[in-house]
């Protein structure tokens, strides 16, 4: 099971030193370095220590600076912006059967993995508006996918322990052409995330079966194999992010960003079905 909380998590070791964002906030609200360290109740050497990764800031210092600051602690935290969470491949074992689908039970069984993007189901509540924060800096188009196999689950598919690694992981793919409603060259031949024209998002290696076939097909282990799909757009996965807990990345709530993303797909799709097509901007 993925946790996507932050709260009572142990901090990781120093494998990866921190650079965080406090000179720079101290700077945009207004006041000097001295005044900060005066209104937080520190010393101005213990605050310099903060600046420069010296000593890191503790969670319970976090609150108050970012109150002084009028910020949020996240913004503290990290140099870079927000990235939002499109997509999440959750195991299928975990979801209830309906069966008020004839066909449920069947792709049930023979899917073991699911891309989920829209977040609407209960079940799915919990990725609903989330970012990632991280240290690296990427493109503003690049995105994450988070995996989340629940390995240790009691209905948990045979075979599953194989891929314990991935559970929790971040990928990062770059939706450039997701924006620009094409199938990026680089995903060709490699693991990418596709979307159909029945606005299901695929992912898997994309290939064709034939040089000039119109059609594509993607194979995966954790995956259906899918054959013969008429695709909108492909992206390239840009690789994986293993135990980001112990990486100073967190998931945080913030209302809208991901929702605002999705909006704009599906009035991109409505336009584009009703012959009304209007480039979408990211």
């Amino acid at each position: 099971m993925v946790n996507l909380e932050n709260e009572g998590r142990q901090m990781p070791r120093d494998l990866e030193k921190p650079d965080n964002n406090l000179e720079k906030m101290i700077q945009l609200s207004g006041m000097k370095k001295g005044e900060f360290a005066e209104a937080v109740g520190h010393a101005p050497g213990t605050i310099s220590k903060y600046i420069n990764g010296e000593i890191v800031i503790p969670n319970r210092e976090l609150s108050k600076f970012a109150k002084v600051l009028n910020c949020s602690a996240m913004e503290i935290m990290f140099k870079q912006p927000a990235m939002p969470l499109l997509a999440v491949n959750r195991a299928n074992f975990r979801y209830v059967f309906d069966p008020t689908h004839p066909e449920h039970k069947q792709f049930m069984d023979q899917t073991k993995m699911r891309v989920v993007w829209r977040f609407k189901a209960d079940y799915n509540a919990k990725y609903r508006n989330k970012v990632v924060y991280m240290d690296h800096s990427f493109d503003p188009n690049v995105m994450c996918v988070l995996w989340d196999l629940d390995v240790n689950h009691p209905d948990s598919p045979d075979g599953f322990l194989d891929f314990a690694w991935l559970d929790g992981a971040i990928e990062l793919v770059d939706f450039t052409s997701m924006i620009e409603n094409r199938i990026d060259q680089n995903a060709i031949n490699h693991h990418a995330y596709c979307m159909d024209e029945d606005n299901i998002l695929h992912y898997g290696l994309l290939y064709k079966e034939k040089p000039n076939a119109r059609t594509w097909s993607l194979h995966s282990q954790l995956f259906s194999e899918q054959h013969n799909l008429n695709l909108r757009w492909a992206c390239p996965s840009l690789g994986l992010i293993t135990r980001p807990e112990l990486r100073n990345i967190r998931f945080e709530t913030v209302e809208n960003e991901t929702s605002k993303m999705i909006e704009g797909i599906e009035k991109q799709n409505w336009h584009r079905a009703n012959g009304a097509f209007t480039k979408f901007k990211g």
